[in-house]
């Protein structure tokens, strides 16, 4: 069968229940994935995915009737995808999780439990709001109580009772287990770490007391399987249930099916990447956010469950079966060793970028609570703490892919996903691969499903969406070109800025220029033998070969366009 290159962007479909049961970083489109996988390999050949994260390509190889190798540092991985691709009996696990509620509801509503001082009733509070000196997470007091009555959503402060009720928690804490995990890597705090210093630091004394009497029930669990999809609403749960969730102001929402919210503030999320306290914050219920997430976690099953019917999931390699396999390695990609040479039909990947994205270091509130340890010293990444820098990476990802050229088949493709504003690590991936031996043949853009609006009209922003990036091992390696003089190379991109600008007959957003800009450097022979910046020569070129023309959305200047100076 002829294969047909994908030259096109893909319309990114709705993100299906069996992705929403758990949050990851950079998750890419699942029928995007599919879509590759497809293209790039036939039913029963082997697919690779060496930096898995959230599982995609695993799970979608199976589907479509491959086996696959997932391989990621972080025992997280493994663990969204063998919950995602297991098999089992959606309602056997609606039965797991009754006997979780039958065991521990009450008990953990109970730390949160209180009068209604209107109506004498007994309530549960969905929410507190606390607030505190900045920094010093020890002496934030309850500012708020939401719970409902009703129809109503009350809101008020808090009586010295309920402050104490939550202060008394922290006497119980030896009842349950709780990760004694630190936020460092031995005497060195990790680099997305404030004022907190530890993993329970992150949830205050209430929550951690729920979540272990949440966890200890879930562990008594007898059936693996139901267990660990338990375990993945809890540790979904971990996020939304700490210290970590800002407060906002109302803007109106219309408070889901009970109208309108009156309250003076609304629920934001863990929304930094980073480990970032803010003194203003939300502690939400536990048991609330764990029914949550556990629902999330059914309707993923629910949907999933038929369409990998005869597949299977081992850990490691396995023997070879007519059954579509998922095989889960923990390792790191400069080791593949469990992979034969010349074993792989197809790779599809999304490498680190950098240290846009510390993984071990984000994943730590979640591999602490699963009692996982990572050894930090193997992730590919740029970290100072870890004492990483470009060099260390760039020798790093080289290494991750040479193995990666050792294990694909001659003749066959790799896909590569970018994402990064900084040049220089667009470029050392580059370089890394071609020097591990792959040919670079073709750069796309891939656009997302919505773009942020602040991030359209900035004049010197980053591209939005990905890039997918076709590579290939043939018989005769590649070898990096030599290095363009500067001089050559400005002109390849002023002269590609003209041409888009010039296509698109009127002023444009600049990244929109940077979602062609890249393609076109490619296109003209130019993106493997420089480190220059092409943002850094643009900036430079404006009032001379382009000129920024302000924009405005309804009568409010927004930002800037880009244009060609006559």
């Amino acid at each position: 069968m002829k294969l047909e290159h994908i030259q096109v962007p893909l319309v990114e479909g709705k993100r299906e229940a069996s992705y929403q049961m758990h949050r990851y970083y950079a998750r890419k489109p699942s029928n995007i994935v599919s879509a590759y996988i497809q293209a790039y390999s036939q039913s029963n050949e082997t697919v690779l995915d060496l930096f898995s994260g959230s599982g995609v390509t695993g799970v979608e190889s199976i589907r479509a009737g491959r086996n696959a190798h997932v391989v990621d540092l972080s025992p997280l991985s493994a663990f969204l995808s063998r919950v995602t691709a297991t098999q089992i009996d959606t309602s056997k696990l609606e039965g797991a999780f009754k006997r979780i509620e039958k065991a521990v509801k009450a008990e953990i509503e109970s730390l949160y439990a209180t009068t209604c001082p209107n109506t004498g009733e007994q309530v549960v509070p969905t929410h507190f709001v606390w607030a505190g000196p900045k920094n010093k997470p020890d002496e934030a007091r309850i500012s708020k109580v939401w719970y409902e009555i009703g129809d109503e959503k009350a809101e008020r402060a808090p009586t010295p009772a309920e402050q104490e009720q939550a202060d008394e928690a922290k006497k119980r804490h030896a009842e349950v287990w709780i990760p004694s995990t630190k936020l460092s890597y031995g005497d060195k705090e990790f680099q997305k770490s404030n004022v907190l210093k530890t993993v329970a630091e992150l949830h205050c004394s209430r929550a951690l007391l729920a979540l272990g009497i949440l966890r200890n029930a879930i562990q008594k669990e007898r059936n693996v399987a139901l267990r660990e999809c338990l375990m993945l609403a809890f540790t979904a749960a971990l996020q939304q249930t700490s210290r970590l969730v800002i407060v906002i102001s109302n803007r109106g929402s219309k408070g889901g099916k009970k109208g309108k919210s009156t309250r003076s503030v609304e629920v934001g999320s863990w929304g930094r990447p980073s480990y970032w306290y803010p003194e203003d914050h939300f502690e939400v219920n536990v048991w609330n956010t764990f029914e949550n997430r556990f629902k999330k976690v059914l309707r993923g099953k629910e949907q999933i469950v038929e369409e990998l019917q005869g597949t299977r999931v081992v850990d490691g390699k396995a023997r070879s079966t007519d059954s579509p396999t998922l095989h889960l390695h923990t390792a790191s990609a400069t080791h593949l060793t469990m992979l034969a040479d010349s074993s792989i039909d197809y790779i599809f990947t999304d490498p680190p970028y950098g240290g846009a994205i510390q993984y071990i270091e984000l994943g730590t509130l979640w591999t602490a609570w699963m009692d996982q340890e990572v050894d930090a010293t193997q992730e590919i990444t740029i970290n100072p703490r870890q004492g990483k820098g470009a060099a260390e990476f760039e020798s790093m990802i080289h290494e991750a892919f040479c193995e990666a050229h050792r294990v694909l088949k001659s003749g066959k493709w790799m896909h590569v996903t970018f994402h990064s504003k900084h040049f220089d690590i667009w470029s050392a991936i580059l370089r890394a691969i071609v020097q591990a031996g792959f040919h670079l043949e073709h750069v796309l853009h891939q656009p997302p499903l919505r773009a942020s609006s602040t991030a359209l009209y900035q004049p010197f922003g980053s591209a939005v969406g990905d890039y997918y990036i076709r590579f290939q091992k043939r018989k005769k390696a590649a070898v990096v070109p030599e290095a363009m003089p500067d001089e050559d190379y400005e002109k390849v991109v002023v002269n590609s800025v003209k041409t888009i600008l010039e296509e698109a007959g009127k002023p444009i957003m600049f990244q929109h220029i940077l979602n062609r800009l890249f393609v076109l450097i490619f296109e003209a022979g130019a993106l493997l033998n420089t480190k220059v910046d092409p943002i850094s020569i643009l900036k430079k070129r404006v009032g001379h070969e382009f000129e920024l023309v302000p924009h405005e959305v309804d009568g409010e200047e927004v930002g800037s366009l880009w244009s060609i100076r006559r």
